[in-house]
């Protein structure tokens, strides 16, 4: 039989059409006879009036331009959610430096946080190698097989961040810059910057750049900005990469350091520090601290009362036991035992004062060179002076902490 609705054969026992998916049991379809056959004209000028009126539809100017509308929307969704290849990457980011597009090609570069590498400074020095010598005229890029090869059962390292073999695949690019008699090369290793199932491919030229370290005290709270933008800092040490030939200005900062700037370059890969400086809030908190001390030392000598020293020093459990001196509140409780029974006393001028920058060499202690010059005379029971002292200095080093009350205290001096 055939179909009713459009003309084709179909098998006697089929409910529905195999072509158009008409219900042949609606209608009887005759094989061969004329109303077979009219129902098969009848469907053939339903086809073709459906076939026409679609044609006139396409001639409508409105309707045509919705229609190229909607498909070039389609086709640019499209190709904008489509990922680049490795390959295609390298093409654009190449084509971008040979436009001179730097601020686009930086933008496809691999970043990571051991990575400081400025916009400004990427633009800058291309421009400067294309000033002397000239823009790139031309390039050629290949897939290095050994390359891939090798990474198949090696993980690529960069800085201090591993990434796995098929985040990695490397190009050899050949290229001349116009002002240059021969062409060179160099190595494109594209890094899929990507933690999900969609690759973000961006580029990596490892002789681009140079490795610097700086070593500080592991204090808490403490804040590193290379060239302004904040770096990680483990147990003490940072380490990041510049551009080759470049030079970054490092800043140390933190609740208790007084801003520290130093500037790394080609000549000083990596640079030290066993203390900071403090801030000026806390080198005055801790002069006062001193101070007071000095003030406890006099009015000791003059009563023997060692709770002058309390709101200064930090005291220490077995404090009295004049044979065991290992603090120095242990050492005071001595000293002022041991001139009670001798029966002297003191009277202790301090002239002068002359105080360092305090130096931060842990978290919550600090170290601080003073220079004092004292004036004193020794009593004997009997109020005669038995030992005089001019004028003169001594120079201390005075080692405060910061307590869990968040006071700073003596714990020793030398």
């Amino acid at each position: 039989m055939y179909c009713p609705w459009c003309g084709k054969p179909q098998d006697d026992s089929a409910a529905y059409c195999s072509s158009c998916g008409g219900r042949l049991s609606e209608c009887e379809a005759l094989d061969g006879d004329s109303d077979g056959a009219s129902l098969r004209q009848l469907a053939s000028e339903v086809s073709g009036a459906t076939e026409k009126k679609a044609f006139t539809a396409l001639k409508n100017p409105k309707l045509l331009v919705a229609v190229v509308a909607v498909a070039a929307v389609v086709l640019l969704v499209f190709f904008l959610l489509r990922p680049l290849s490795p390959g295609d990457a390298a093409e654009k980011f190449m084509k971008c430096m040979s436009s001179g597009n730097y601020a686009k090609a930086y933008e496809m570069l691999y970043q990571t946080d051991s990575l400081m590498l400025s916009k400004e400074k990427f633009v800058q020095v291309q421009e400067n190698l294309e000033k002397d010598l000239g823009p790139i005229a031309e390039f050629r890029i290949d897939f290095r097989d050994e390359e891939r090869r090798i990474e198949q059962g090696v993980s690529a390292l960069i800085g201090e961040t591993e990434y796995l073999p098929s985040k990695r695949q490397d190009y050899l690019v050949t290229y001349r810059r116009s002002k240059m008699g021969q062409p060179e090369e160099l190595i494109l290793s594209m890094r899929n910057a990507s933690a999900g199932k969609r690759p973000k491919w961006r580029v990596c030229v490892d002789d681009w750049y140079d490795s610097y370290s700086l070593q500080i005290p592991a204090i808490k709270g403490c804040t590193v900005l290379a060239d302004g933008k904040q770096v990680a800092l483990v147990d003490g040490k940072v380490s990041f990469h510049v551009f080759a030939g470049d030079r970054i200005e490092v800043t140390v900062s933190g609740p208790y350091i007084k801003p520290t700037k130093v500037v790394l370059d080609s000549s000083q890969h990596s640079m030290g520090f066993e203390t900071l400086p403090v801030s000026d809030s806390l080198q005055s908190q801790l002069e006062k601290v001193i101070d007071g001390f000095n003030k406890a030392d006099i009015a000791v000598g003059m009563d023997w009362n060692v709770d002058h020293y309390k709101p200064y020093v930090k005291q220490t459990e077995g404090a009295g036991s004049f044979w065991f001196a290992d603090s120095l509140w242990e050492q005071l409780v001595e000293k002022t035992q041991m001139m009670k029974e001798d029966g002297k006393k003191a009277d202790l001028t301090l002239i002068d004062v002359i105080y360092d920058r305090a130096e931060l060499v842990a978290d919550n202690k600090v170290k601080m060179r003073v220079e004092e010059t004292w004036e004193s005379k020794i009593y004997d029971s009997s109020g005669t002076v038995v030992e005089e002292y001019e004028p003169h200095t001594i120079v201390w080093i005075y080692e405060l902490e910061r307590q869990p009350n968040g006071r700073w205290l003596i714990v020793d001096h030398e």
